[in-house]
């Protein structure tokens, strides 16, 4: 019976999805226009003025109105967002939203004001909930956590966001290793002997290496002065949360738990607090409130980017520069990039809204993520090159984002691939190996389920490389790679000194399209030859 219900309710889902695609086809010349208005307006939204205890509580934070409108938008998701715009062109949507949002958006999409009212509340009144619950968990973690870590926490870099496959705790300079942790102590901090990894990944509790930390929060009271200010602040917080929910005003209760964290870091000893804490582009927009008194003692807070491709992506590169992903809210001092062309993207991303001369963007060259070991070994008698897609997501999860261009199309994808083996079958390449990596794994339910098989039948001509091996370790290794544009892959080749194009198969991006960032785009015949001229320098040498 149960099993029975599940299904007629997924047919009625799916019924409803269906006809929302439908609808939605209409109106999808819309969106990016519509995105680029939204994304510019969203600057613009001033909310309710304090009240004199809101002003006492938000006393620290000048960009009080930049703050809301990332927490906001940081709820909606903007994947979830993305879908609002289409269908908001042709029916009333509903966003958990406050009444000045929700305006500013009524000038580009149709708004149902009353239930995004209704949902809202409830958010607010969910995270006031939330705030109370992390008020007493703090208390109580300051009774039985151990803190044998406090002598270290100062010469600490704190990641967020993580997972286990961006830790190599068997950390050594002769290991092949390109994860997040090998560029921490290889690249980015010299002091090996000084410095610790302290993370919140839950997966990697236990380490063998002494320099690495599991903390599950960045934020912990440690002193009891500490402590005591924190009773007393939450107290009246709470308290006047309280009254606020019940009187419409939605402030504090909405940054209950924020403003929490804000009073521990406020009030924390600046040799407890971590040299630097890392926030990775995955971290999408909202910065947290307790970060801007992180930076007040003296602690680096930085956004690094692990990818690259943040543009928006149209056969006409017009727009190119202009955001459609609400990078121009971000509100960061510190931003860590692969080099200028980066730089460049991001700076005129921001300028939308003026960003601060105060900001700070380091080049760093790439930066990896998770690695795993290959599994497999490379023949130095072949010429080894590496072949990078765009994975193919399910069209009811694809169709709404914006970056959605006719050119990324099972046909395109599969002709990338058929024409690249078509070239390296000649006998005159022989010589020449193929391996291919995918972004994710393609046992997952959000793959195309055509693009899936193709992967899996051109296993039996291509070695598969696992998608959680760096790109970084790919590049040390390989000899050159074909990257369908514009993914990162082609960028980073390039940016280590290796031979790196973009394969255009059927001639949709024009070839100075400024997506490419100086690296070549290449259709059938273009990508022959460059193949031949990389087989004979090879050869040379």
């Amino acid at each position: 019976m149960v099993n029975l219900v599940k299904k007629l309710l997924k047919k009625i889902n799916s019924k409803r999805e269906i006809q929302k695609y439908i609808n939605s086809r209409k109106f999808k010349h819309l969106q990016h226009e519509t995105n680029l208005k939204i994304n510019e307006n969203l600057n613009k939204i001033n909310y309710y003025k304090d009240n004199y205890i809101e002003k006492f509580f938000f006393k620290n934070f000048n960009n009080q109105d930049e703050i809301i409108t990332q927490y906001i938008l940081n709820n909606i998701n903007w994947k979830n967002l993305q879908k609002k715009i289409i269908i908001g062109k042709y029916k009333a949507v509903s966003l958990p939203a406050n009444l000045s949002f929700l305006k500013n958006l009524s000038i580009n999409i149709k708004i149902n004001f009353f239930l995004s009212f209704v949902t809202f509340y409830l958010f607010v009144i969910k995270s006031f909930l939330f705030g109370v619950i992390y008020y007493f968990w703090k208390i109580i973690t300051f009774f039985i956590d151990k803190k044998n870590y406090q002598t270290a926490i100062r010469d600490s870099s704190f990641f967020l966001g993580i997972n286990k496959n961006c830790i190599n705790d068997d950390f050594s300079n002769d290991l092949n290793t390109y994860g997040l942790s090998d560029w921490f102590f290889k690249d980015f901090n010299q002091e090996k002997n000084k410095s610790f990894f302290f993370h919140n990944c839950k997966d990697k509790k236990k380490t063998k290496n002494p320099k690495f930390f599991f903390i599950s929060s960045p934020i912990n009271i440690i002193k009891v002065k500490t402590l005591l200010y924190f009773v007393f602040f939450g107290f009246f917080l709470i308290l006047f949360s309280l009254i606020h929910l019940l009187l419409f005003k939605w402030k504090l209760p909405l940054f209950l738990k924020e403003l929490l964290s804000s009073n521990i870091i406020r009030n924390t000893p600046d040799e407890f607090l971590s040299k630097n804490y890392f926030f990775n582009n995955s971290s999408w927009v909202f910065r947290p409130l307790w970060t801007y008194e992180a930076e007040k003692k003296n602690s680096n807070v930085i956004m690094f980017f692990y990818a690259s491709n943040i543009e928006s992506i149209k056969k006409d590169d017009e727009n190119t520069l202009k955001p459609i992903n609400f990078y121009s809210l971000m509100t960061w001092k510190n931003y860590y990039v692969w080099d200028n062309h980066h730089e460049n993207t991001l700076k005129s991303f921001l300028k939308q809204k003026n960003y601060s001369h105060d900001s700070i963007f380091k080049l760093v060259g790439p930066i990896p993520f998770e690695d795993k070991p290959l599994n497999f070994g490379l023949k130095n008698e072949h010429i080894n090159i590496v072949i990078f897609d765009i994975p193919l997501y399910r069209r009811a999860d694809s169709y709404y984002f914006d970056f959605e261009t006719s050119f990324y199309t099972y046909e395109n994808i599969k002709k990338f691939y058929f024409d690249i083996l078509e070239i390296f079958n000649e006998k005159d390449l022989k010589n020449v190996k193929l391996f291919l990596k995918t972004k994710r794994s393609i046992n997952t339910n959000i793959h195309d389920k055509r693009y899936k098989k193709l992967i899996s039948k051109l296993s039996n001509s291509i070695e598969i490389i696992d998608p959680r091996v760096s790109a970084i370790k790919l590049a040390k290794n390989f000899d050159a790679c074909i990257s369908l544009p514009f993914t990162s892959t082609s960028r980073i080749f390039d940016n280590l000194g290796k031979k790196a194009v973009y394969f255009d198969p059927v001639g949709y991006f024009k070839k100075k399209h400024k997506a490419a960032k100086n690296i070549q785009i290449l259709n059938n015949d273009e990508l022959k030859n460059w193949v031949f001229k990389i087989k004979n320098e090879i050869k040379q040498k």
